[in-house]
């Protein structure tokens, strides 16, 4: 097929691209069925993404777990304060179960701790004044 007859096609399909008037069979904007939106409303609400607990929240939600001392309810309030995925984690588990996990979640964060001060009073001891 040559190129004339080639571009008259196209021509005929979609409309003149230089004088932008689209031919009688090309698609139209006011035919808006065919450019409806997938998604119902659940749907969309599905793909939201979730309200971000607020500091407030996660420190009430860790109070209300039985028998966490207040050593380990702010290493817990520190760490979940930067992760929003570890707060619904915790609360998606049930009563009984989150202080167990938060102590997994929090213990190596106590090691850490413990770690740098024993490391900081080494430093310290060995240190000599002249």
């Amino acid at each position: 097929m040559p190129i004339g007859s080639r571009l008259r096609s196209i021509i005929d399909l979609y409309g003149d691209p230089r004088t932008h008037q689209a031919s009688p069979e090309s698609p139209k904007m006011e035919d808006t069925e065919s450019f409806q939106n997938p998604l119902n409303s659940a749907e969309s609400r599905l793909l939201e993404a979730p309200k971000e607990a607020t500091p407030r929240e996660i420190f009430e939600a860790l109070k209300e777990i039985p028998g966490l001392a207040r050593a380990d309810l702010l290493r817990a309030y520190s760490l979940l304060i930067r992760s929003d995925r570890l707060f619904r984690a915790l609360m998606a588990l049930p009563m009984d179960m989150r202080m167990e996990w938060l102590l997994i979640e929090v213990l190596p964060m106590k090691l850490m701790y413990f770690a740098a001060q024993n490391n900081t009073s080494n430093m310290l001891h060995n240190v000599s004044v002249e």
